[in-house]
This record gives C-alpha cells, structure tokens and sequence, in this order.
C-alpha cells in the first residue's frame, strides 16, 4: 500500500511509471509480446514467515487488450528469473498457493482458486520455457492452457482457452480487479530477480523484466484506490487552504 505523508509524494506516487525492471521486490506494471501484445501488474514480495523460510508472494492482474477481433491475450505461466548468483542452489518452494482476491472496500479478500493444494497450476524450479528462457521459479497451468489468467471481467467474454480465471483488470478501476495471488515458501532469501510471463493468444509470446532481448517494456502505473483517496483529500484540503486565504485578503481593509 503506498503511503505518502504529503500532496507532493502521493502525486509523485500517481504520476510516476512503476519500472519494469531487474531489481528489488515492488509494483511492476509493464506490456510485452511478439506477434500480439499483452499488458501486466505484478506485485512481488518477499517476507520473512514463522517457520524460519521466507514466502514470496506474487499478485498479478492482467491488463490485456483485444486486438482487432481477437480476445485479450491469457498468462500461462508467471514465475522469476535471476534469483540467485550463477551456480546457486535454488531452494525448493513449498506450500504452493493460487488465490484470487476481492476487494471489500479496504484492501483485497483472497481465497483459493482451485484448492488450497493447486490442481489446476503448480511450481516448477529450474522450468525451460518457449524461447529457451530457463525460469528459476516457474507457476504454470497444469492442464495445457486452461485455468489462465485473463483480463476478462464476465465468462461470456471473448476467451482463449477453457475456464479462464478473470481478473477483471482492463479497466483503471482497481475496485473491480480481481488479482490472482501466486505464493510459496522458500528458505533462502530472495532479494532481486525479473519477473517471466508467458501470454497465449493466437499463438504465444512472453516478456522478461531486465531482458534485453524479450523486454518488458513499463507502462505507468494504476494508482491504488487508497492513493486515490488520499490525492482527493490533500487536493480538498489544499482548496480549503486556498479558499480560506482568499478569504482573509478579501477581509484586510485596503492600505491608506
């Protein structure tokens, strides 16, 4: 949640594209794709849990557009590269979630999407995806390309595949986005990596963040309904103040 103690840094916080980048975990919100377009919010975290281990936890929307008569591209598999120095053992993930969230006025609700141990998506590490991309921690579907993520609000809605999980995220109001959460346990540290997505359409094409031959490319990013909030009340407030000095000129008898 982005907090901001004046007007000036929740505008900053507005206005300023979120990078998709290699680098420390935070809001990533960028596009990619050959052949046809797909458009992403990821959200990565990394906390410290009870057991000692760490729970990366990764919150995507997607924010695809239907080209021309087609429907919005779907995500089939999301996962991070380049978490660990070259030559690293990387640490087998457990207590794999797949949750979609709702948002109750305050924050995001989330409950299991296909059982609290995923039937329909899995974790797989060390995972060679198309392009010869090798993904450090690899969510994928399970059942070819049914279950994606899409950015479909309705299932009557124009789909790719069988029973896609909307998300509802093509529009700007963060109210009505249904997020899916992606979250496992490790237990080593994970301080920076790109985030891997892989898109279906007609056909499939991915994107990595920090790649210089399949590029994310960043988009600026949706400001949080509480950030929204918070902007209209400094904007309110910064109207009262002016209001209130005008006011007082009005009020100061003129100089003789």
């Amino acid at each position: 949640m982005i907090k901001c103690l004046v007007l000036g840094l929740a505008v900053a916080a507005v206005l300023t594209p979120a990078s998709a980048r290699a680098g420390t975990p935070g809001e990533y919100n960028f596009c990619g794709g050959s052949g046809f377009t797909f458009c992403a919010s990821v959200n990565m975290s990394v906390v410290a849990n009870a057991t000692g281990g760490y729970t990366v936890t990764l919150e995507v929307a997607n924010r695809s557009q239907a080209s021309g008569t087609g429907a919005p591209a779907q995500f089939v598999s999301i996962g991070l590269e380049n978490v660990l120095p070259p030559g690293e053992k990387l640490s087998s993930p457990s207590n794999f979630r797949l949750q979609q969230g709702t948002w109750n006025g305050t924050t995001y609700i989330f409950a299991d999407v296909c059982g609290s141990n995923p039937v329909c998506w899995n974790m797989a590490t060390n995972q060679t995806e198309g392009g010869g991309v090798n993904v450090d921690f690899d969510a994928n579907t399970t059942q070819g390309n049914q279950s994606s993520i899409a950015s479909n609000c309705s299932a009557s809605d124009p789909f790719w595949n069988q029973t896609p999980i909307n998300t509802c995220a093509q529009g700007t109001d963060v109210a009505v986005w249904r997020p899916v959460r992606i979250s496992f346990d490790v237990t080593q540290n994970i301080t920076s990596a790109d985030i891997y997505v892989k898109a279906i359409a007609n056909g499939s094409t991915e994107c990595l963040t920090g790649s210089s031959t399949i590029a994310c490319t960043p988009v600026t990013a949706v400001p949080e309904p509480a950030t929204m909030t918070l902007l209209a009340s400094g904007l309110a407030a910064l109207s009262g103040v002016a209001y209130r000095r005008r006011r007082k000129d009005a009020d100061v008898p003129p100089a003789v």
